[in-house]
């Protein structure tokens, strides 16, 4: 079977608010590189995640990253009762009590309020102005759906505690929605989505000397990885490589997990070739969270380094530099790797019985 890795959306498939119909997943995701000068926050990386994966977990995950090694604060919410967090289908307003995402396209605020693991409040405040076009982009068959803006100039504070700091920098921000094929083989479809175990993601917003954005990695799904590249130079115009190579150069493990640490990503097409490496400084920020099931999710992030070139055309770009990157995934318990197998005759009659004493639990509660 051909799956299709990334093909592009219409505006009416996906934007920036919420999806009007229910899914098995769906989030936003914001981050920033910070640029405070004689600060403690100077260089570190914010990640602010408003994540809703039913059935499985909804939290606020909100980090700041050293580029070091390790977390300089964890100030996240979660796990959260059901329903905590809340959006709105016709514009962007994404709220987990007093934290908040909003705006509109090139524009949008960003405001997380946590307690770090020491007890220090953390709040934090920021503008993002887009300096690039959005993308849409439906992955493994537009099972996942993704809007997303590439880069933007960031300006803002970040208080911890009784100081306050002013930041500047660059940030990303996106929204996503769909299925990661998880629960539909135990809920009695007939025809499941595709199982994605994960992804390896990784984001440059200016590579190199001619600033390329890059985002690249690689989503698992019961195969081999396959790797997505898309990078823009010009900020109006973006190439993909999608049908080349995921090359997994050293493994690590996180709590029982194996997870690419360093890894390699070359593809070739009428556009042009790109030709990249990232190695993760450390895997210190991690998530390891235990699903229903007796599943496991792990999620890494933090800062990556960047080396390699892209040639669109007859012109050559070295891609050097930081990079952000995450790897998320989910580890199945035997069991439900064994129901995965079962033939469709037996497997969608105990799954439609699962969903009917899953529903009938949920109206009991």
């Amino acid at each position: 079977m051909v799956i299709s890795v990334a093909k592009p959306l219409d505006a009416g498939v996906v934007g920036e608010a919420a999806s009007a119909g229910e899914h098995p997943v769906e989030w936003w995701y914001a981050n920033a590189l910070l640029e405070a000068p004689g600060t403690p926050v100077d260089g570190l990386a914010l990640v602010g995640v408003f994540s809703l994966f039913k059935g499985v977990i909804e939290e606020g995950r909100h980090l700041l990253i050293s580029p070091h090694a390790g977390t300089f604060a964890d100030f996240g919410t979660g796990p959260l009762p059901t329903g905590t967090i809340r959006s709105s289908s016709t514009v962007l307003d994404v709220r987990n009590g007093a934290s908040y995402v909003r705006g509109a396209y090139p524009n949008y605020e960003l405001h997380l309020e946590g307690q770090a693991t020491n007890g220090a409040a953390i709040e934090v405040s920021l503008s993002y102005v887009a300096d690039i076009v959005p993308e849409r982009e439906g992955y493994i068959d537009s099972q996942l759906n993704h809007y997303v803006v590439y880069r933007s100039m960031i300006s803002g504070t970040v208080a911890i505690g009784e100081d306050r700091y002013p930041v500047n920098g660059y940030g990303y921000f996106e929204h996503l929605f769909g299925t990661l094929g998880w629960l539909e083989p135990y809920l009695g479809e007939p025809d499941p989505p595709t199982f994605v175990n994960g992804w390896n993601w990784y984001w440059s917003p200016t590579s190199g000397p001619d600033e390329v954005v890059v985002q690249a990695g690689g989503i698992i799904t019961e195969g081999a990885p396959l790797p997505f590249v898309s990078v823009s130079v010009d900020g109006r115009t973006f190439t993909h490589f999608t049908t080349g190579r995921f090359e997994v150069l050293e493994e690590r493990m996180v709590d029982g997990v194996a997870y690419a640490h360093r890894f390699r990503l070359t593809d070739r097409n009428e556009s042009g070739t790109v030709d990249m490496t990232f190695t993760r400084r450390d895997a210190a920020q991690r998530a390891v969270k235990q699903a229903p099931g007796g599943n496991k999710v792990v999620f890494v992030t933090g800062f990556a380094e960047l080396v390699g070139t892209v040639t669109l055309g007859d012109c050559s770009y070295d891609v050097a530099g930081r990079a952000l990157g995450s790897v998320f995934t989910v580890s199945l318990a035997p069991s439900m790797v064994a129901v995965r197998r079962l033939p469709a005759a037996i497997r969608v009659p105990l799954g439609r019985v699962l969903r009917v004493t899953q529903q009938l639990v949920s109206k009991v509660r």
